[in-house]
């Protein structure tokens, strides 16, 4: 069963490889085509436009991107996520809780310049341990997660280990309604006396940030909300948001205490069943 379960990952991950160097060229040859005419160009209005234009193919390339890696990922999950019995429970539950339809899609992806540690930052490189930057993880239900390091938006370094203790993270974005309400409810939960369960390693990630969009920067909404949790921010290529599938925002991941995914799913989740989606991992 396992060399079996090897063998679909290595299809899917070489299906996916294929696809997105056939997505790669497809925008090379773009950018091929319209280099010189942009080098010429005199007007500043044209190459305004032109890049803009530009931008809009790397938001639609990006989205095929994780389409096509959402395609791939979908021929294994039903397999991959039934190897473990408690990881249907948690599924079951975390299914019952979310409040599906407050979720934000996340088609318009766009990104922000890099700014320098420890000042406060908006995004920043992410490494996976064991991975290049040219050659990240496809993550799915039931594989092994890799450690990963980055930094806050305080500025500070980041890293978690893989294995070492339950994980949940809540991607966030600051343009995402659903998001601002999930930020707002659960801190004034926690200022109502109310906390969460210890023994679970809960952090947020801030992405798909983008400056012309809602409630920019993330970093200022987060502290003007007085968010108590550590804050990774991922990079302006939207890295971590990418190589874990997200498909909508909130997005929650649920890590196992040996380091493998167990759940990924969209949608608010309020403070009460946060709570007990906390209970049900630790008691997995």
């Amino acid at each position: 069963m396992a060399l079996a379960a090897k063998k679909i990952v290595t299809i899917a991950k070489n299906t996916y490889q294929k696809n997105t160097d056939h997505m790669h060229g497809k925008i090379n040859s773009y950018c091929n085509a319209h280099r010189h005419d942009e080098q010429q160009t005199i007007d500043n209005h044209s190459l305004i436009h032109k890049k803009r234009v530009f931008g809009d193919f790397l938001n639609k390339f990006h989205l095929w991107q994780r389409r096509l890696r959402r395609a791939n990922e979908l021929r294994l999950t039903a397999y991959l996520f039934l190897r473990s019995r408690p990881l249907l429970a948690i599924a079951g539950l975390l299914a019952a809780l979310l409040l599906l339809a407050a979720a934000c899609g996340s088609d318009n992806d766009n990104t922000t310049s890099q700014a320098p540690a420890p000042q406060v930052v908006e995004s920043a490189p992410i490494a996976f341990e064991g991975y290049q930057a040219d050659d990240l993880p496809v993550l799915l239900e039931g594989q092994k997660i890799p450690s990963i390091t980055g930094t806050t938006i305080n500025g500070s370094p980041f890293e978690w280990v893989s294995g070492t203790t339950p994980t949940v993270m809540v991607f966030l974005a600051h343009w995402c309604p659903a998001c601002r309400n999930e930020v707002a409810e659960l801190t004034r939960w926690l200022d109502d006396g109310n906390s969460l369960p210890e023994g679970v390693d809960f952090f947020s990630v801030s992405t798909l940030v983008h400056p012309d969009r809602d409630n920019y920067p993330p970093s200022q909404w987060l502290k003007d909300e007085k968010w108590p949790f550590d804050v990774l921010v991922d990079d302006p290529e939207n890295t971590l948001s990418s190589v874990f599938g997200l498909t909508g925002t909130p997005f929650w991941v649920i890590i196992d205490g040996n380091g493998f995914l167990s759940i990924r799913s969209s949608g608010q989740l309020r403070p009460e069943n946060l709570h007990q989606l906390f209970q049900k991992v630790l008691a997995s």
